[in-house]
Formats: structure tokens, C-alpha cells, sequence
């Protein structure tokens, strides 16, 4: 049994030397891990600049959004304040015709 010593490195049984065939295989399989870690480089950053043109697509709408709530918060301003005016137009209209009709009563009695 071989002494371990514990602030090395773990002790390996001796290995084979590697032969070409497997060195082969394995740089084969490196060269795969390679070209896999190249292609998920390359889909991550496709990815990122997918999301990142969805965030300027979202603050674009947001801000659109935002826009027409201003509009028809104003709009709605100024709906409340034409209603308000007709409806004092309205009350004014109908004090004049009290009035008029009034006078014109009185205009009869008093020719009669």
C-alpha cells in the first residue's frame, strides 16, 4: 500500500501510457466539447440580444402606453370642463326663457 501524504495530491495508481488511438479519441472528444462550448457561446449571445431588443420593444410600448394615458387623462379634462360649460349654458338658457316668458306673461296680462 502506497503512503498518502495529506497535504499532496491524492495518490493515482501508475496508468498505462495512452496510446495513440486513445489520445485520438480524445482529442477528438476535446475538439466536440470545443465546438459544443463555441455553439452555446454563440446561442447564449443570439439570446442576450434577443432579450435585450424585447426590453427596448417593452420600454418603447411602455412609453407609448404612458403617452395615451396622458391624452386621455387631458381628453377626459376636458370633456368634464365642455360638459360642466354646457351645463351652465343649459341653466342660463333656461333662466333667460323664465325670464322671458315671464315678461311675456306680464306683457299679456297687462295689454288685456
Amino acid at each position: 500500500m502506497m503512503a498518502s501524504d495529506p497535504t499532496g495530491p491524492p495518490d493515482f495508481p501508475p496508468q498505462e501510457p495512452l496510446t495513440l488511438e486513445q489520445l485520438a479519441i480524445y482529442a477528438r472528444e476535446l475538439h466536440q466539447q470545443y465546438l459544443d462550448g463555441q455553439r452555446l457561446r454563440t446561442d447564449l449571445e443570439s439570446r442576450r440580444q434577443e432579450l435585450e431588443q424585447a426590453v427596448r420593444e417593452l420600454a418603447a410600448l411602455n412609453r407609448l402606453f404612458q403617452q395615451y394615458l396622458s391624452e386621455r387623462l387631458s381628453t377626459q379634462d376636458s370633456y368634464r370642463k365642455l360638459v360642466e360649460e354646457l351645463r351652465h349654458q343649459a341653466d342660463h338658457l333656461n333662466s333667460l326663457a323664465a325670464t322671458a316668458t315671464a315678461q311675456l306673461r306680464g306683457g299679456k296680462d297687462g295689454a288685456d
